[in-house]
């Protein structure tokens, strides 16, 4: 089965590893400014979705800045799967991308626990590793969806395994 390119489902995909990264940016901004417990309570902010900016002094800015960018990454990596579903015939591609999205919700689930469980030490970790796992997934999703992958580019002859003659041989020249 030959995939086609579809420049709308690439450029999408760019745009969600670029927002992945700013979300990178965003949690490091609360660890840095050492904000991780600025809000006490999740998955709202002081017990609502759009706390005021008197309630958002200090860290907490940080803290809800970051949770706002991950919903946003959530939403947009369901959206570039139902994208991929829907417009692209390569099946394996189609279940990345649900893939993708089930990591986007457990990498939330684990975000949670580090507020509910007032940073044990193991939790911060994996919600930083697992951070780096989403993102090489809808980084691959991006190549993947790329022009460059679904062309057609000539293949090299198997000429089966080099003897060491042909080693010799390429190091004289």
């Amino acid at each position: 089965m030959t995939a086609t390119y579809n420049r709308g489902i690439h450029r999408f995909a760019n745009f969600v590893v670029a927002w992945t990264v700013l979300l990178f940016i965003a949690g490091a901004l609360v660890t840095s400014k050492n904000a991780a417990l600025s809000v006490p309570d999740w998955p709202k902010s002081f017990g609502t979705w759009f706390p005021s900016l008197r309630q958002l002094a200090g860290g907490a800015f940080f803290e809800h800045s970051h949770r706002v960018i991950a919903g946003g990454l959530g939403v947009f990596t369901l959206a570039l799967a139902i994208l991929i579903w829907v417009k692209d015939n390569r099946r394996w591609l189609r279940w990345f991308g649900v893939i993708a999205v089930l990591g986007v919700v457990v990498q939330a689930v684990l975000g949670g626990q580090v507020v509910r469980q007032l940073l044990q030490y193991w939790l911060p970790v994996m919600h930083a590793v697992f951070a780096q796992i989403v993102f090489a997934a809808v980084l691959g999703i991006a190549v993947f969806t790329s022009k460059w992958w679904v062309s057609e580019r000539p293949q090299l002859v198997d000429s089966g395994a080099p003897s060491i003659q042909t080693w010799q041989s390429r190091m004289r020249r």
